[in-house]
């Protein structure tokens, strides 16, 4: 029995360590570089930039004269925001403005209790999106979903450029890897591998009860802010033409309501970008995405914006 136990012992040691290595290795990403950003400057944080790839992609805080809490993630969703927002607008005393994704889609969106991103907003921010406790298993990247975590590990050795990102977590590699990149932004060819999939799937994705739980939540986040003297804004970034062309009109227009319906408050700001830059091709990297080169350009749109609004205070 203690031979057996010591051969148990010695066999699984080994993957053990193995384990914790990779885990180790995975934990260096772009969310603990935007946390490790957030931790280092909370006392300082002006801005607070909430979103979903959308905004991720197109701000890039390097070009910002404001110290920024970068809080978009590919995949997320408003509610996942309003979860963010109530984490950490206490904690940066200096905030004065959020920036705040509102894509013609987002507040028909919502992530549950299933999503397959909890577990990282549970690891890095302490953000708890379950029904109940955050499971055992998603205390660690591995065991959270190995198969994938797995091949990231892989894929990172045989590519290191795939990790490369600055201190917030901006993925200036992206550049050079895009869909439209690859097809050497020749118009032509992204409208033919323009999938009906892509450009449709979500545009026709309605849901109204999200919609209504979410301008609810939007309402009082204004609030608390509104109490502060935190200005909001409002932001649609860039999407490229095929994107826009494609957008669902009912859609559209209960987005637009929320736009209309704050138009004249003092302390909200509409900035709509849709359509600014929608024929310049080499902006993006796909046709909701921009690349680095656009998100430089537009960050940089984006900063005069908010000196503007702090010179007025």
């Amino acid at each position: 029995m203690k031979k057996f136990v010591i051969k148990t012992i010695l066999f699984f040691t080994p993957i053990l360590i193995l384990g914790i290595i990779v885990e180790i290795s995975l934990r260096e990403n772009t969310f603990s570089a935007k946390r490790n950003y957030i931790d280092s400057n909370a006392d300082s944080i002006e801005v607070l930039i909430l979103g979903s790839s959308q905004n991720f992609r197109a701000i890039n805080p390097e070009f910002l004269t404001m110290r920024s809490a970068p809080l978009a993630h590919g995949e997320s969703a408003i509610n996942i925001d309003f979860k963010l927002f109530d984490r950490y607008f206490e904690s940066f005393p200096e905030l004065h403005t959020v920036i705040l994704e509102v894509s013609y889609h987002t507040l028909d969106d919502f992530r549950g209790y299933k999503w397959n991103k909890n577990h990282l907003f549970h690891i890095y921010y302490n953000l708890n999106n379950y029904k109940d406790k955050p499971p055992f298993k998603d205390h660690f990247l591995l065991t959270s979903n190995f198969k994938e975590y797995s091949k990231k590990f892989f894929k990172s050795i045989l590519n290191p450029e795939m990790q490369e990102y600055n201190r917030f977590g901006y993925p200036y590699k992206w550049l050079n890897k895009s869909r439209f990149a690859n097809l050497n932004y020749n118009d032509s060819l992204i409208k033919k591998s323009s999938h009906t999939a892509y450009l449709n799937g979500r545009h026709f994705d309605e849901h109204i009860a999200y919609f209504d739980l979410n301008s609810e939540r939007l309402d009082s986040l204004i609030t608390v802010c509104n109490k502060r003297n935190i200005d909001v804004v409002l932001l649609s970034p860039p999407k490229y033409y095929l994107y826009n062309q494609a957008m669902n009109k009912r859609k559209l227009e209960r987005r637009n309501s929320i736009f209309k319906k704050y138009m004249s408050h003092k302390r909200v700001h509409i900035w709509n970008f849709e359509t600014k830059y929608e024929y310049e091709t080499e902006l993006f990297g796909n046709e909701d995405h921009m690349n680095s080169k656009g998100a430089e350009i537009f960050t940089k749109e984006i900063n005069v914006l908010l000196e503007e609004l702090e010179s007025k205070k």
